[in-house]
Formats: structure tokens, sequence, C-alpha cells
């Protein structure tokens, strides 16, 4: 789901006040309880899982299981 996400943000071009502007996302992904035991592990696996995928060159989507 996410990937699809993804993709359709970076196929879709927004305009902002006249202006075309292209976007791109990068999405950090963990799941529960594959990766955590509660909300707030959650959140930080999710955010570590973020800057891995804008230290991976952005416009991605990276599973927290797959930085280990």
């Amino acid at each position: 789901m996410a990937e699809r996400v993804r993709k359709n943000i970076k196929a879709h071009d927004f305009k902002v006040e006249g202006h075309l502007l292209k976007v791109t996302v990068s999405i950090g992904i963990a799941s529960y309880p594959a990766d955590v035991t509660n909300g707030d592990e959650l959140i930080e696996k999710a955010d570590q899982a973020l800057y891995g995928a804008k230290k991976g060159g952005r416009d991605r989507s990276v599973l927290f299981g797959d930085l280990k």
C-alpha cells in the first residue's frame, strides 16, 4: 500500500499559485507486533525507517525490518 501511495503522489502534478510542483515522499513503515510491543515503539521504529528511506535516496518506502 505504501508503494502505491508513493507512486501516486509522484505521478501527480500539484498546482500551487499557478506553478506546477513535482512532489515525492519518503515513507517509513514499522509493524505491530513484528517490530514492536507498544504504540510508542511503533512510532519510533517507523521514524527510524523514514530516516533510512531518506538516507537511501528519498522517494522510497522502507520497512523497519529491512534496516536490521
